[in-house]
C-alpha cells in the first residue's frame, strides 16, 4: 500500500501521489489536495458466529438475527425454497407472476389496505422470486416491526389473487415481454440458455412467454367465437372433439355467442360425452381476456365473409386453425400465419387439430407471423391508403 500525500494539478485534472510519479509530470508542491486513504474494516463489523444468533422455531424456520446499534430500522430477509425449478414445465414464469401477485390482496386486507397500512408507518415490504427460491424482505422501525410481520404473514400464507390484478399484473408482463423480444441482448441471452441446458429447467424463462406452452397431456383449451347457428360448423367441431377427447382426456372446447342451435349443441354435447368439457360462454364483454385464456382459435364455419374473429385472434397472438372460406384466406396464410383446412370435413378438421396437439410451438411461431401481418396490413393507416389507391383508380 502507498503511504504519501494525494495532490491534484487543479488545470490538468490529473493527480498522483506527492512522492511519486504522474507519468511525466510531477505535481507542483504549491496545490495540494488532502486524501486520507480508507482504513482496513475492522472484523468486528463483518457478522460472524460471535454476533449472529440463530434459533431455529417450533414451525422449522430457521433464523438468523444480528443486532445493528447504529441505525434505528429493522430490516427482515428471508426465503422460501419454491422457485422457477419448480414451475411445470407448460407454465414458464409461473413463480415471478404468482410472487408479484402476492402483495395485491388477503382474505383479510384488500390491495389497498396493505398499501395504506405499509406507508402509513414509513413500512416497506417485497417479494422476488429466482429460479431456487422465493424471497421476502421487509424494512421498518422497531415499533412497527409487529405490524409489519403481521401484514408480511397475511400475504404470504392467505393471498386471494383478486382478479382485476391479476389481469393487471397480467398485462405489466405482456408489455415486459414484447419488450424483451425486441431487446437484442436479451433475446440473445434466452436463445444461449435454451441451447446450453435444452429441456432442463435451468433453461425455463423466468419472465415467462407471451402464451403458455402447450401440454397436451394437460387441459388444453379450444375456442369458437360466433354466433351459435347451422353456417359455423359448431356440430362438426363437437363430433371432432369426440374424436379426439379418448386420446387428449385434456381437452376442452368453449363457445363464446348465442344463436338459435344453441339448446341443439348442448344436446349433442352430452350426447357425445362432452357436457363436462364443453362451455356455452353465451355473450361475451372482455374478449381480450378471452383470447387470452385460449390455447388455439377454431373456425369450423362453412361459410363466411371476412372474419373479424381470425383478425382479433390474429392481432391478439392466438393459434388458429380454421376452415379456408370467404375472405378467411386475406387474413391467413396457411402454414405460414396459421392453418387452413378444407371446410365441411370432419377428417381436415381433425387433421388440423391434431396437428396442432402434436406441433404447439409451430403454431405459437405462427401466431407472432400473423400479428406481425394484421400489424402491417390491417391498421386503420394501411386500409386507408389501400383505398386511396382504389378511388385514384377510378378517377
Amino acid at each position: 500500500m502507498k503511504v504519501g500525500r494525494w495532490m491534484v494539478n487543479k488545470r490538468t485534472r490529473m493527480g498522483g501521489w506527492a512522492n511519486g510519479r504522474m507519468g511525466e509530470r510531477r505535481l507542483a508542491p504549491d496545490l495540494p489536495f488532502s486524501y486520507s486513504p480508507t482504513p482496513p474494516l475492522s472484523r468486528s463489523a463483518l457478522p460472524g458466529p460471535d454476533d449472529v444468533l440463530r434459533t431455529t422455531l417450533p414451525n422449522g424456520i430457521t433464523v438468523l438475527a444480528r443486532e445493528n446499534w447504529s441505525a434505528p430500522s429493522i430490516v427482515l430477509e428471508g426465503y422460501l425454497q419454491v422457485g422457477n425449478l419448480d414451475e411445470p414445465a407448460h407454465l414458464p414464469g409461473l413463480a415471478s407472476y404468482t410472487t408479484s401477485l402476492l402483495s395485491r390482496g388477503t382474505q383479510r386486507r384488500s390491495f389497498a389496505e396493505i398499501s395504506e397500512t405499509v406507508e402509513a408507518v414509513g413500512a416497506s415490504i417485497g417479494f422476488g422470486a429466482d429460479r431456487y427460491t422465493t424471497s421476502f424482505s421487509t424494512k421498518s422501525l422497531t415499533e412497527d416491526l409487529d405490524l409489519v410481520l403481521d401484514v408480511l404473514s397475511d400475504e404470504l400464507r392467505h393471498p386471494v389473487f383478486p382478479a382485476d390484478h391479476v389481469e393487471k399484473v397480467r398485462g405489466l408482463r405482456m408489455t415486459a415481454i414484447a419488450e424483451r423480444e425486441n431487446d437484442t441482448r436479451q433475446m440473445a441471452s434466452l436463445a444461449f440458455r435454451e441451447l446450453a441446458y435444452g429441456d432442463h429447467p435451468l433453461g425455463r424463462n423466468m419472465l415467462g412467454t407471451a402464451r403458455r406452452v402447450v401440454d397436451p397431456r394437460r387441459e388444453v383449451y379450444l375456442l369458437n367465437v360466433g354466433r351459435l347457428s347451422p353456417e359455423k360448423g359448431q356440430t362438426l367441431l363437437l363430433r371432432v372433439v369426440a374424436a379426439l377427447a379418448p386420446e387428449y382426456p385434456g381437452l376442452r372446447l368453449a363457445f363464446a355467442g348465442t344463436g338459435p342451435i344453441e339448446e341443439d349443441l348442448k344436446r349433442l354435447a352430452a350426447e357425445l360425452g362432452l357436457a363436462s368439457r364443453v362451455q356455452f360462454l353465451g355473450y361475451v364483454t372482455d374478449m381480450p381476456g378471452l383470447y387470452a385464456g385460449a390455447d388455439v382459435v377454431v373456425q369450423s364455419s362453412h361459410t363466411e365473409g371476412l372474419p373479424n374473429v381470425m383478425l382479433e385472434a390474429s392481432y391478439l397472438g392466438v393459434p388458429i386453425v380454421a376452415t379456408d372460406v370467404g375472405g378467411t384466406q386475406e387474413v391467413i396464410e396457411h402454414g405460414v400465419s396459421g392453418w387452413l383446412v378444407e371446410p365441411g370435413s370432419q377428417a381436415a378438421l381433425e387433421v388440423g387439430l391434431r396437428r396442432f396437439l402434436r406441433f404447439p410451438e409451430q403454431f405459437i411461431e405462427m401466431a407472432r407471423n400473423g400479428r406481425s401481418y394484421i400489424e402491417r396490413e390491417f391498421t386503420f393507416a394501411a386500409r386507408t391508403e389501400i383505398q386511396m389507391q382504389i378511388y385514384e383508380k377510378l378517377r
